[in-house]
């Protein structure tokens, strides 16, 4: 049921909210879990901060961990490794994925979130991110406020990029995003005793008004 809706149909850029196909998909596939994923150069390559370095060897919990809470491109461009696929062969599994949500209007071109051509709807990051929540182990790791990554060069703390999980008790799990293309994004999941309220933000001109339009939903 939508409470309160504007302009929930217009396809934009998602940023890093594209991770949420990602993992839905990275799950689809059936992964093993217990072998660990060899980081590559070009997953590393221009993808921001991040705490992985080429050769690292990550078990595939630990790199959705990465992705869904501290937002890390290289370890979402890690995910198609697996399945021996290319980051393109990868993102028309997503399309596949958020296809088969009754996601008409959502359009990847990669994991990360980093490239444009990452669109989606209002309505549509809703449906992939309660797809998500459906998830016990996606449910667990986008309502955590942080792990402790272990790599070679000694453990390093992690922590959500969305500021309201940190500091709000009755915000369960949240995904932020932002390019210079999508502006400040930021969906997320409030427990309510009338039921759960789910809020997606796209488009912000700043982080302060990301955070101020979902207050005030």
């Amino acid at each position: 049921i939508w409470l309160l809706a504007e302009g929930i149909d217009t396809p934009v850029p998602v940023a890093s909210l594209t991770k949420l196909a990602a993992a839905l998909t990275f799950l689809r596939l059936k992964p093993n879990f217990d072998e660990p994923v060899t980081i590559r150069e070009e997953d590393w390559l221009q993808a921001g901060k991040t705490r992985l370095r080429p050769g690292d060897r990550v078990l595939p919990e630990t790199l959705l961990e990465l992705t869904l809470i501290s937002s890390d491109n290289c370890a979402a461009r890690s995910l198609c490794r697996p399945f021996g696929l290319t980051r393109e062969q990868f993102a028309y599994q997503m399309e596949a994925t958020a296809a088969a949500l009754g996601c008409r209007q959502t359009r990847f071109t990669e994991p990360s979130g980093l490239d444009a051509g990452n669109v989606s709807t209002v309505r549509e990051v809703a449906l992939l991110f309660l797809a998500a929540l459906e998830q016990p182990n996606l449910r667990r790791i986008l309502g955590r406020n942080g792990f402790t990554l272990e790599t070679p060069r000694g453990p390093r703390s992690m922590v959500h990029t969305s500021r309201f999980l940190r500091a709000r008790g009755d915000v369960i799990a949240a995904k932020t995003g932002y390019t210079d293309a999508a502006g400040y994004c930021l969906v997320q999941c409030t427990a309510d005793p009338n039921g759960d309220i789910v809020t997606v933000v796209l488009g912000c001109p700043s982080k302060s008004g990301r955070n101020l339009a979902s207050a005030r939903l």
